[in-house]
């Protein structure tokens, strides 16, 4: 199943943007080489709808208002690591990965953990994102130590109950079931 199945039959609800939006970001991640994997085209090919491949595009539109670098940032967020109050570098308590990308497909592939997840939030000129859960946890994920950043700044927040909708999507969808309208995106 590909990504742009998943568009028409849960993310673009879940996430507000067109499916066709969608698309565009992930054809820009995809010629940038940010999917792991093999992308077939033609008939039945397409990015595979993973978890993997899922949080590299939800990590690309947390991290960037724009196309045009949307991939580079996205891998940049992906790599930040999960750290303590004193700014250490820990495991993920939620997820036990040590990056971004490995907790948000983690998240993504177990239903149950993304329900518990109230929302992803990436501040991009502080370097920072925060997964917080339902139960008020808190776990950080910085890239290095930067300087805080002064003036405005803009917050982009992946709401838990999109993201459950989405990971629950992804379970069904590997399951082989039909959900919803699974009309290709044009």
């Amino acid at each position: 199943m590909s990504l742009r199945t998943l568009y028409a039959v849960e993310m673009a609800a879940a996430t507000g943007l067109a499916a066709k939006e969608l698309y565009e970001y992930e054809r820009v991640i995809r010629e940038a080489g940010g999917f792991p994997g093999e992308v077939k085209s033609g008939p039945g090919g397409g990015t595979p709808a993973t978890a993997g491949n899922t949080a590299v595009l939800l990590l690309a539109l947390l991290a960037s208002s724009s196309k045009r670098n949307c991939s580079a940032k996205g891998e940049l967020a992906g790599s930040a690591v999960p750290v303590d109050k004193n700014g250490h570098a820990i495991r993920c308590p939620l997820t036990v990965e040590s990056t971004l990308l490995a907790a948000l497909t983690t998240l993504l592939d177990t239903p149950d953990m993304a329900a518990g997840i109230d929302r992803i939030e990436h501040d991009e000129r502080a370097y920072v994102t925060r997964i917080v859960t339902r139960a008020g946890q808190i776990v950080e994920y910085r890239l290095g130590d930067p300087e805080p950043p002064t003036g405005f700044r803009a917050v982009r927040i992946l709401d838990g109950h999109a993201l459950h909708r989405i990971a629950a999507a992804i379970a069904r969808l590997g399951e082989g079931e039909a959900v919803g309208d699974a009309a290709e995106v044009a």
